[in-house]
């Protein structure tokens, strides 16, 4: 398997077995008041992000970023929704009702994602995506009807009403983290920082700064929430989100509502109801679905209109997270991202790759798996992967504009329609 693959794989494990740990440390928290436990989380967090990005470089990114207003919005969008209001939710709701709930109903933020990622990262969705996001509702629908075995406590509505909300805003801004590409470190810390902003004054507010409860499961839930959840999973999702497909990401995270009902029966003595199951369970044979699905060709939808000619492309931005090539670094910031199309040609040449590469610009950079000194050994195979191609097609790539790219993608295959034409005509 290749090693961007693997790396991306190893991350989403990791995200998994905090994210299933993160209701039981709200539950934990639930000791002192709301905006006393976010307020001592933020600190912690920013802390913690703050170091991770001197350790990882990302400080000079800061100043880029502060420039950036195309880049820079969606990182305040992110840090507002998911380091701000989703953690509002958790801890308040947590207060009320068991970790179990909050993390079956939070688990609904996969099929959020699904209905939300072509309108945000632009990637299809199939009829099989609608069959698997109504399955998914329908356990919750189910649970909704009063007077049954399996309906959901009266008292406990107005809490799922909020933890759609939550899943809402974590289905768009993890489709937004996508969507968009920025230093992660340097990111991860704006949100901490956007997050410390907001209950800081909250806390001073409500006259809760103090932390009057020190107990050990108050200490765990402070360090867990801002060590781990805040700083450390922030970075491993939203890194793995990149590398693996989303897709993948998404259904992998089903399994979060499981794992915590087990950790919740184990260290809260929570009972799992009946209702958890449904719930759980529709979501998982929802996801399931689009998982298994048969899936059309490419993964990318173009803006208003199809190319003429009728290229798959394919969006392959995951494969350069980390690349070292500053052009393609500098074009895939913002909303730049990394298109691919494969061609069979009957003989390549350097001068051919060169004739290719003339269609980039500044802002545009063109290559393909045969251009030197562009992209890797590690990174051409992950793109190969993601293609599914096979070892005598030419794979042509383009980092910057998606849609200015599909339109020299359209010129370049007439090159390479033209050039295999000459060859079949000589004798």
């Amino acid at each position: 398997m290749n090693r961007l693959k693997i790396y991306g794989y190893v991350l989403l494990v990791g995200a998994l077995i905090i994210a299933s740990s993160m209701p039981i440390a709200f539950k934990l928290g639930s000791a002192i008041p709301v905006t006393t436990l976010l307020l001592y989380m933020a600190i912690v967090g920013t802390i913690t992000s703050f170091i991770m990005m001197a350790v990882k470089g990302g400080i000079p990114q800061l100043g880029a970023m502060f420039r950036n207003k195309t880049l820079f919005l969606p990182i305040i969008i992110v840090g507002v929704l998911i380091f701000s209001l989703e953690p509002l939710i958790f801890a308040y709701v947590t207060h009320y009702v068991s970790a179990d709930l909050v993390a079956v109903i939070f688990r609904t933020w996969p099929i959020m994602l699904v209905l939300l990622a072509p309108f945000v990262i632009r990637e299809r969705i199939t009829k099989w995506d609608v069959v698997g996001v109504t399955i998914g509702f329908l356990g919750l629908a189910a649970t909704l009807v009063g007077s049954t075995p399996i309906s959901l406590p009266l008292f406990a509505l107005p809490f799922v009403a909020l933890l759609l909300c939550a899943s809402l805003a974590e289905g768009f801004s993890s489709a937004l983290s996508k969507r968009y590409n920025y230093e992660l470190t340097s990111s991860i810390f704006v949100y901490n920082l956007i997050s410390l902003l907001v209950f800081a004054p909250l806390a001073l507010y409500t006259n809760s700064f103090q932390l009057t409860t020190i107990t050990p499961s108050v200490i765990f839930s402070i360090l867990f929430l801002g060590v781990l959840e805040e700083a450390i999973f922030a970075y491993m999702f939203y890194q793995s989100l990149r590398l693996v497909k989303t897709s993948i990401a998404s259904t992998s995270f089903i399994m979060c509502a499981f794992i915590t009902m087990i950790f919740s029966a184990f260290f809260l003595g929570e009972a799992i109801e009946p209702y958890y199951i449904i719930i759980a369970v529709t979501v998982a044979i929802g996801f399931l679905i689009q998982r298994f699905a048969p899936r059309p060709d490419g993964n990318f939808v173009l803006n208003g209109r199809k190319s003429k000619h009728g290229m798959v492309l394919y969006d392959v931005t995951s494969a350069f997270v980390n690349t070292q090539h500053s052009l393609v670094s500098k074009t895939m910031k913002g909303n730049g991202r990394v298109l691919a199309f494969s061609a069979r040609i009957k003989t390549v040449d350097a001068m051919l790759y060169g004739e290719l590469e003339k269609f980039g610009h500044g802002g545009l950079v063109i290559f393909t798996d045969k251009s030197s000194g562009i992209a890797t050994h590690t990174e051409i195979e992950f793109v190969r992967d993601i293609l599914g191609c096979k070892s005598d097609e030419l794979v042509v790539l383009g980092s910057g504009d998606p849609d200015e790219t599909a339109e020299k993608f359209t010129r370049i295959k007439r090159v390479l329609e033209d050039k295999n034409a000459i060859l079949q005509s000589t004798p």
